[in-house]
């Protein structure tokens, strides 16, 4: 019979971080049990405001798979729901990073909830994060807590298989929880059941309620005057002396405005759910929303006026959804876009769905710009910045073991590939300015050498008042003289199939001059002041890539540790120089 790798105790005794960094490397784990600054983490707001502490429990190979305790305040553990809530953004939040993540969650360490983000791709290569989680019993701890435990156990598995376990450890056991359906308590519905037992206000009352939220104003205004005025925090009886009132009328009429600005807040909660329900679905939690909203909300209260004579849903309407566009604009995305962009970006969504009304089934972006009389560059612009970011790790295919990066060429172009197509380049506008100018320009129309526009030879001859027949003999002709050209001389134009050559060429004279080197020659013999070396040495140093120290190791095949680097680089400065004057 297998031993077992943890008991009972272990679990009842884990009751601060140390002890849970203890379990896990009991489980086989590189434990290390270090505090991380919240910040670094890069989280959203509402995620850092829900944190208390953030230890890094244990680290698998290269930092390939990380385990993270997060301690939770209390009001972010209302319920089981509520905490998977929190922990799966925190988890979405953290797949955006290369690494692999299993994330642990406590309130008090009587409880502890496992965490496993997994990112894949659908058919339409739509970034997918999946989040399985599980829990933990640590107070009265039962056998399959330690079977859940133990079944992720590090034995020494590949950071990526193990992390694969894990996921499907969560899975499994998420998927055989009999209670999963109600085995949490639903936040929102929670929620919705509190803020439903308020009654809603009348006009009347709303008026009376806001007449004293005017006065906790003017006593508030009113401190922040004494403040100002005195330089210093005023006491209680200063800053009641200035109003002339008393003590406990101060008291009193602080306390009246106190509730009557919790009592409209809590009588509108309800309008708040009811806006947010409209922002679903554009990267923030309902939670975070309706918090949000509720932010929206209080300032409302605290900025309305009820001698304007509207009911105050109307006035609040409009700043619950200022708050929720707004945290929706600084905390979905992982790069921030800034607030005109979405703006633009509304008026864009805006214009598809009228065209769409108007009858136009797929509105193109040329019809939304046209529709906004806006550049249809700036609409590409735009829509482009808002398309969704994905890491190149994230693992695709059937089996998920292939990550993106693998799969995406590199189409950069490299140094020897640039310096050739500078060199053809070169020769093309040498070849065409030997020329007459009307050949040249023929040739340059008809190859698109200039702007890469092609044109037939009919269009060329409506310019120059020929035929189309005329204007081929013209091309033939000129043809002909770049091609004897090149007969004479080979190393004026190259033709596609022997671009490869040219580039080798560059260097031959320099290699052949490593050469005697090795056989004792000194740096003196290199042909300083042959026109062609010249022109060589002075295409390379206009290349992108080919530094003074490169181009003197390539050339003069001396290093900068080598004696002669000193002689060589003076060669090379005088030749270039010479070149210049």
């Amino acid at each position: 019979m297998t031993a077992r790798l943890l008991c009972l105790d272990d679990l009842q005794n884990s009751n601060n971080p140390e002890s849970i960094s203890y379990l896990f490397q009991k489980l086989g784990y590189h434990t290390c049990c270090e505090p991380v600054s919240i910040e670094d983490l890069q989280l959203s707001p509402r995620s850092e405001e829900s944190i208390h502490q953030v230890y890094l429990i244990a680290n698998q190979g290269d930092s390939d798979l990380q385990i993270f305790l997060f301690q939770l305040y209390p009001n972010c553990w209302i319920s089981d729901r509520d905490a998977i809530s929190r922990m799966g953004a925190i988890a979405r939040s953290l797949c955006q990073r290369p690494s692999f993540f299993l994330l642990l969650g406590t309130l008090n360490y009587r409880r502890l909830l496992l965490v496993s983000p997994i990112k894949s791709f659908n058919h339409q290569m739509e970034l997918k994060i999946g989040v399985r989680q599980s829990f933990v019993n640590l107070h009265k701890p039962s056998f399959s807590d330690l079977n859940l435990l133990e079944r992720i156990a590090d034995q020494n598995l590949e950071p990526k298989n193990l992390y694969r376990i894990q996921h499907s450890v969560l899975n499994y056991a998420q998927s055989r929880s009999k209670t999963k359906s109600n085995q949490c308590e639903d936040a929102i519905k929670s929620y919705l059941i509190a803020i439903g037992k308020t009654k809603l206000l009348k006009a009347e009352e709303e008026i009376l309620l806001g007449r004293k939220i005017s006065r906790l104003n003017e006593l508030e205004e009113s401190y922040e005057l004494v403040h100002e005025l005195l330089g210093r925090t005023p006491k209680d009886s200063e800053w009641a002396d200035v109003l002339e009132l008393s003590i406990c009328e101060l008291y009193n009429q602080l306390y009246i405005g106190h509730i009557a600005k919790n009592k409209l807040v809590e009588a509108n909660l309800r309008l708040v759910v009811s806006i947010a329900k409209k922002y679903q679905g554009r990267g923030l939690e309902f939670m975070d929303l309706i918090q949000e909203g509720n932010l929206g909300l209080i300032r409302a209260v605290e900025k309305f006026d009820p001698t304007k004579g509207y009911r105050f849903s109307t006035y609040a309407t409009w700043w619950i959804k200022q708050a929720i566009t707004r945290t929706i604009q600084n905390d979905s995305r992982i790069i921030r876009i800034p607030a005109y962009l979405w703006d633009k970006f509304q008026r864009i969504k805006q214009a598809q769905r009228r065209l769409i009304k108007q009858g136009l089934a797929h509105p193109s972006f040329k019809d939304v710009a046209t529709y906004l009389k806006e550049p249809l560059e700036s609409i590409l612009i735009i829509t482009k910045a808002f398309q969704n970011s994905v890491s190149w790790n994230m693992l695709i295919g059937d089996n998920e073991d292939t990550t993106l990066e693998e799969m995406i060429s590199d189409y950069q172009i490299t140094i020897e590939e640039n310096l050739e197509q500078l060199l053809i380049k070169e020769d093309l506008e040498k070849a065409l300015d030997s020329l007459k100018p009307r050949e040249s320009d023929i040739l340059k129309q008809i190859y698109g050498t200039e702007d890469g526009n092609c044109k037939s030879r009919e269009e060329i001859g409506h310019q120059y008042g020929l035929t189309r027949e005329r204007i081929r003999q013209i091309e033939n002709k000129a043809m002909a003289k770049i091609r004897q050209q090149y007969l004479d001389s080979e190393d004026l134009f190259v033709e596609t199939n022997q671009r490869q050559e040219l580039s080798q060429k560059i260097f031959s004279k320099s290699q052949a001059t490593a050469e005697k080197k090795k056989r004792g020659k000194n740096l003196k013999e290199l042909p300083l002041n042959d026109v062609a070396f010249k022109h060589r040495i002075d295409t390379l140093r206009r290349c992108p890539g080919f530094t003074e120290t490169r181009i003197i190791n390539l050339i003069w095949q001396v290093s900068e540790d080598d004696p002669e680097f000193t002689e060589a680089q003076q060669q090379y400065r005088e030749l270039i120089r010479s070149t210049i004057n």
